[in-house]
C-alpha cells in the first residue's frame, strides 16, 4: 500500500522526544520498522526553527534528517509573543509580563500537504503523527474526497491524558498511539556525512537514548503520582 506519512516535528518533541530525551531518532527508519507491510514513499517532517542557542542542534539534526531519501523537511517559523504571568500564588510585585514563543504554519502545512497529496491520489493511505485536533478538519475533507484513502493517527504520547485525541478518533479510520521503545532502537549513529562527505554529529547535550527510556520514565512519574496522593 503506497504511504505518506506527516510529522509534526514540535508534537512529537513535546510528547515523545523531550520526555525520553530521545532528539537523534532516524523517522525514515522508524516508520519503515513501524509499518513494515506498507510501501512509504515520502516522510514530511514539518518544523519550526527554534531561537537561542538551541537552533544550532537543531540545525545538525535536519541535516542529518536531510541524509535520509525519503525525508522532506518543511520548515515553518517561531513568533515571539508577549504574554503576562497568571499564576495566582505567584507573590512578584513587578511586571508580569514576559517573552515567550509560538509555533506557526505547521499545522496549515500539514493541513495543506495531506490535502494537495490527497487531491492528486499519489497514496493509498495517510499516516498522520500528531496529538494536535486543529487537524481534524483536515482529515475529514481528506476523507470526503478519497473515502477509500486510508488515513491513520498515531499520537506521540506517554501521559494518558494525550492519548484519547478523541476527535481525531472520529474523523480518521484508525488512531493508536506511537510506538515508543522503537523509537529507541532508530536513532542516528552518533557521526554521519551529508552528500557532499561533510560531517554531521550528535549534539554533545544530546545523549544516547537508553533502551529502557520508557521505562525509566514510568518509573519516575508513577513514584510522583504516589507521592502526591499521600
Amino acid at each position: 500500500m503506497t504511504t505518506a506519512v506527516y510529522v509534526d516535528g514540535f508534537n512529537l518533541y513535546c510528547g515523545l522526544a523531550r520526555p525520553l530525551d530521545c532528539k537523534w531518532v532516524d523517522f525514515q527508519q522508524y516508520f519503515e520498522r513501524h509499518f513494515p507491510d506498507d510501501d512509504i514513499r515520502v516522510v514530511y517532517f514539518f518544523e519550526a526553527l527554534v531561537e537561542g542557542p538551541s537552533q544550532a542542534r537543531q540545525r545538525e539534526y535536519i541535516r542529518a534528517l536531510q541524509t535520509r531519501p525519503k525525508i522532506q523537511v518543511a520548515l515553518g517559523k517561531m513568533k515571539r509573543k508577549e504574554r503576562r504571568c497568571r499564576v495566582t500564588a505567584c507573590r512578584h510585585a513587578g511586571d508580569r509580563r514576559y517573552l515567550d514563543y509560538e509555533e506557526k504554519y505547521t499545522d496549515v502545512k500539514i493541513a495543506l500537504t495531506m490535502l494537495d497529496d490527497t487531491h492528486r491520489g499519489l497514496f493509498e493511505k495517510l499516516i498522520l503523527v500528531t496529538a494536535d485536533t486543529d487537524l481534524v478538519p483536515a482529515v475529514q475533507l481528506a476523507k470526503q474526497r478519497r473515502p477509500h484513502q486510508r488515513i491513520v493517527v498515531r499520537t506521540p504520547a506517554l501521559h494518558k491524558r494525550r492519548y484519547a485525541a478523541h476527535d481525531l478518533r472520529v474523523a480518521a479510520d484508525h488512531v493508536a498511539v506511537a510506538d515508543a521503545e522503537l523509537l529507541l532502537k532508530c536513532q542516528f549513529p552518533r557521526k554521519l556525512l551529508d552528500e557532499s562527505g561533510h560531517p554531521i554529529l550528535r549534539p554533545t547535550a544530546w545523549r544516547q537514548a537508553p533502551l529502557n527510556a520508557v521505562r525509566i520514565w514510568q518509573k519516575q512519574h508513577s513514584s510522583h503520582r504516589r507521592r502526591r496522593s499521600r
